[in-house]
């Protein structure tokens, strides 16, 4: 199974305090996820969620493009990341 395409964004949900209660991960075809904690870091793990789809196709392009040039430490740690995102760990 595919995972939604992107581009993600980071939505700011109800505010509270004058401050986002929380963040929606939204696309054209609608929600993601909600993320919401009470530790404060919930923005920063919001743009991580959101950053996910390009994060992964720069990864397959780097794996694509220079495979071959690549120090076998950091082609383990790519095929790894890969793997783990496409649900084939």
């Amino acid at each position: 199974m595919e995972h939604t395409a992107g581009p993600w964004e980071v939505v700011p949900e109800s505010i509270r305090f004058s401050e986002p209660y929380g963040y929606t991960i939204d696309t054209k075809e609608g929600h993601i996820t909600f993320i919401h904690n009470d530790h404060g870091d919930q923005k920063a793990n919001a743009r991580l969620i959101a950053a996910a789809p390009d994060l992964l196709e720069a990864l397959k392009s780097i794996q694509n493009d220079l495979n071959s040039k690549l120090d076998p430490k950091t082609r383990v740690i790519i095929e790894s990341v890969v793997k783990k995102a496409e649900g084939k760990e």
